[in-house]
């Protein structure tokens, strides 16, 4: 919201604020800015409860999901035999897992046959940093098949 950042709260419209919309619906997703609006509808709400907007949001956009066939799925795990991605790549073909909890694996996550997806690795500003699985939901144990409980034990 470059054009609005420092216009006075007691000066700002619904107007411009909207005008600021449409300009960032331009090249920001529908969701980076109905993150911005709810953060200055929330501040105006505090420091400016008088005004109430109405603002018109892009629509959310529906995204539909690529899955590779199975002849893909059986190239790319012809590709990645015996390489250093072979596991990964299975971890995510087979379990479903995301690329920060493959990451986030340690060797206490192994209990016997199950894998406890409890961790992910995630990249911050800092480097990589250990965090919580992304919902609740998702700290979960999954069972290993053999062929890859065999692929970690080497």
């Amino acid at each position: 919201m470059q054009t609005i950042m420092k216009t006075k709260l007691s000066e700002l419209t619904q107007e411009k604020i909207q005008r600021e919309i449409n300009s960032m619906a331009k090249d920001k997703s529908p969701k980076t800015i109905r993150n911005t609006h709810g953060l200055l509808s929330a501040t105006i709400a505090e420091y400016c409860p008088e005004i109430t907007l109405h603002t018109t949001l892009p629509q959310k956009r529906h995204y539909d999901i690529a899955i590779p066939s199975e002849e893909d799925i059986w190239v790319i795990m012809q590709a990645a035999k015996g390489t250093s991605s072979e596991l990964p790549i299975l971890l995510a073909i087979w379990l479903g897992l995301r690329a920060s909890e493959i990451r986030g694996i340690t060797w206490d996550c192994i209990e016997g046959d199950l894998l406890h997806i409890k961790q992910a690795i995630v990249d911050g500003q800092d480097g990589p940093a250990i965090k919580g699985t992304k919902t609740f939901s998702g700290d979960r144990r999954i069972r290993l098949p053999a062929y890859l409980r065999i692929m970690i034990e080497n």
